[in-house]
């Protein structure tokens, strides 16, 4: 198990269910929730990578579009909760944040690992040649 390796480590690490990770992307957790049943988890998938397109500049085609946008939402959630968010959000999408459980005893550790400025370490957390295909 990946979060059980990071734990030996003492890697710090965030857990991020799907529904938190809907809500910071598209500002619910059902944004589907107008659709039939059997179709909202592909709409929903596609909804997010829609929202990543929108919010951030970020395409994701191809191969694993819909975990590249996962793997977007998740990498601008850190940013922001480190304090440098790369899009202006509505809080009704940055509520997410809030229910996350953040390894907070590391988040100075991770800011001071460096001398650089932390706007610059957020920066390269989403870096968009890694997402785009």
């Amino acid at each position: 198990m990946v979060t059980q390796s990071l734990w030996r480590r003492s890697i710090p690490y965030a857990v991020v269910t799907p529904s938190q990770l809907k809500v910071y992307a598209c500002g619910t957790a059902y944004p589907a929730a107008d659709y039939p049943k059997a179709a909202r988890s592909k709409v929903a998938k596609g909804m997010v990578r829609d929202a990543v397109a929108q919010l951030f500049g970020l395409e994701c085609e191809g191969s694993g579009r819909y975990d590249k946008a996962d793997a977007a939402v998740l990498a601008h959630m850190g940013r922001d909760w480190l304090g440098h968010p790369a899009a202006a959000l509505p809080e009704r999408h940055r509520r997410a944040l809030t229910a996350v459980a953040w390894p907070v005893e590391a988040r100075s550790r991770i800011l001071s690992a460096t001398r650089r400025p932390p706007a610059e370490i957020a920066t390269e957390v989403v870096d968009p040649q890694y997402v785009r295909v």
